[in-house]
């Protein structure tokens, strides 16, 4: 079961301050992520229609089409439409940041 974020960890940035995608993280083979955490924005719904919230995915496989699929490994504030816990695919051009150091 994916760890819950402390809320100390949680934070806002403004549209001109949010992550991006990294052209340099989509060029990297898709199997270098496999048991990787990677950062990608989730569109919010609803009432949360318009925002974006960043959030860690933990790699497990690269499926036919190339995508990454993996569990989210945070409890989304915004209605984004998962839960921690749910698989979810990232798509290599929506990878934000990678965690390296992690084996």
């Amino acid at each position: 079961m994916p760890r819950r974020e402390p809320s100390t960890n949680v934070g806002y940035t403004c549209p001109d301050h949010t992550p991006r995608p990294q052209r340099a993280l989509a060029e990297r083979a898709p199997a270098s992520y496999v048991g990787h955490h990677v950062k990608r924005a989730f569109p919010g719904r609803a009432r949360h229609r318009g925002r974006w919230e960043h959030m860690w995915v933990l790699v497990q496989r690269v499926t036919e089409d190339g995508d990454l699929e993996g569990l989210l490994d945070n409890d989304p504030v915004y209605n984004v439409g998962y839960s921690a816990g749910d698989t979810v695919l990232v798509p290599l051009v929506m990878i934000e940041d990678v965690m390296e150091d992690e084996r």
